[in-house]
């Protein structure tokens, strides 16, 4: 049920940021400040909901809620408590649904971060970091 509550708790975050991204803007355009005034009460809004959901996917992984197909690819029962904690961020996929990063830019991302140290390397063989 927790789980439930936290993917509606998203889809209403996505709600919230549909009505702050166009409330505000028409109220800018005719000068209506109680328009405007919707920004700041939706982006609190947003906030508390997605961190909800972000907590309601820490439970799943806490609890092993294997109706999660997130925790049925990134979690087993016999796993150390830090680490299921530690598994909602993990997964690129994670982290990215709360904080709206698209997963193949984090994927691109960590291959350039791996690729890095090896052309660090070859440019030392090379000479390039002599003295």
């Amino acid at each position: 049920m927790i789980v439930e509550l936290g993917h509606f708790a998203l889809v209403l975050s996505l709600a919230v940021a549909l009505v702050q991204s166009v409330v505000p803007l028409v109220g800018a355009d005719r000068r209506w400040s109680g328009w405007m005034a919707v920004a700041e009460p939706a982006a609190v809004t947003q906030l508390l909901l997605i961190g909800f959901s972000f907590a309601a996917l820490t439970w799943a992984f806490v609890t092993s809620d294997f109706s999660v197909r997130l925790v049925v690819l990134n979690s087993h029962t016999l796993k150390p408590m830090l680490y299921k904690i530690s598994g909602v961020w993990g997964e690129p996929r994670g982290l990215a649904a709360p904080v709206g990063a698209d997963p193949r830019a984090v994927r691109s991302l960590r291959r350039g971060l791996r690729a890095e140290p090896a052309a660090h390397a070859q440019g030392a063989r090379a000479g390039g970091a002599g003295g």
